[in-house]
């Protein structure tokens, strides 16, 4: 009580006490050292990975030797700033000593080892371009997808992907420790033309359509076919439409025929396509 509001130590009080006996008053003077106080308290913690960062502070400024235990799990043990790395829970004191008097002080800590989410997600995935495909994370109570490009839903656990492009995904899993975990999913494109070589267009619903298989997110610029004569019988700048094998309204003859396709690519570029292609009646 002697020492509320002090703040320099050692502090030299008079200490004046009585002798019941014969009424006999007494006064000693005492010296008092400095507290050793761990202020703030040490808060317990967790880690998810296993590394950790520990931190004490003294309510009073001046020279201190630190002493952390146990020691093995720490970078420097003689520090009050230090770091480590554990396997399992694991409580730990420090005990401060002012290096000027014999006083020391002490607090511990809780430092928990919780589990990152034991997650799984979609294998790397190849598709025709204008497909989607459904990303599937398991493990963790909730996600996180980035990009959020070509996403219908980035925070659940089976988002629906319509890339237009190819594309990494990333996932980032928490679980009910607020651990986190993340992974990734590589979405290619198949973005080559395929061109059929053949057509029957006799309303089976089989190949009737002289069409391109695989139209990416290119522009299509250009779409025409051609007779053996030179003359055109169909053309387009749709990519979703087709020759249905007529010519002037009428059933186009059965035999060899020529295409050409020129494409607008993303980066503005153009590329064309030759070839034959043979309609059977």
């Amino acid at each position: 009580a002697a020492t509320v509001g002090v703040t320099v130590f050692p502090y030299q009080c008079n200490l004046t006490y009585t002798i019941a006996a014969d009424n006999k008053k007494i006064s000693k003077s005492v010296l008092i050292y400095k507290p050793v106080v761990i202020n703030p308290p040490l808060v317990d913690t967790f880690t998810c990975n296993g590394y950790f960062k520990l931190t004490a502070t003294t309510l009073y400024a001046g020279a201190y030797d630190y002493r952390w235990t146990p020691a093995a799990p720490l970078v420097r043990p003689d520090t009050s700033i230090t770091e480590g790395y554990i396997t399992t829970t694991t409580t730990f004191v420090i005990i401060a000593k002012d290096v000027t008097s014999p006083c020391t002080g002490s607090d511990t800590i809780t430092v928990e080892r919780y589990p990152v989410p034991d997650m799984t997600v979609s294998n790397d995935t190849l598709i025709k371009a204008r497909d989607k495909v459904q990303l599937h994370a398991s493990g963790a109570m909730l996600y996180q997808w980035y990009p959020t490009t070509w996403l219908d839903n980035n925070v659940i656990a089976d988002p629906m992907a319509s890339p237009q492009a190819p594309i990494r995904y990333y996932v980032v899993g928490t679980n009910e420790y607020g651990c986190k975990d993340t992974m990734e999913v590589f979405i290619d494109i198949i973005e080559d033309l395929l061109v059929p070589n053949a057509f029957s267009p006799n309303g089976d619903g089989k190949n009737d359509i002289f069409r391109i298989e695989n139209v990416g997110y290119q522009g299509v610029a250009e779409f025409r076919v051609f007779n053996r004569n030179g003359q055109e019988v169909f053309h387009t700048s749709d990519a979703t439409k087709g020759w249905d094998g007529t010519f002037k309204n009428e059933p186009a003859e059965a035999g060899v025929y020529f295409y050409i396709i020129r494409l607008v690519m993303r980066d503005g570029s153009i590329k064309v396509y030759k070839g034959d292609l043979t309609l059977v009646r």
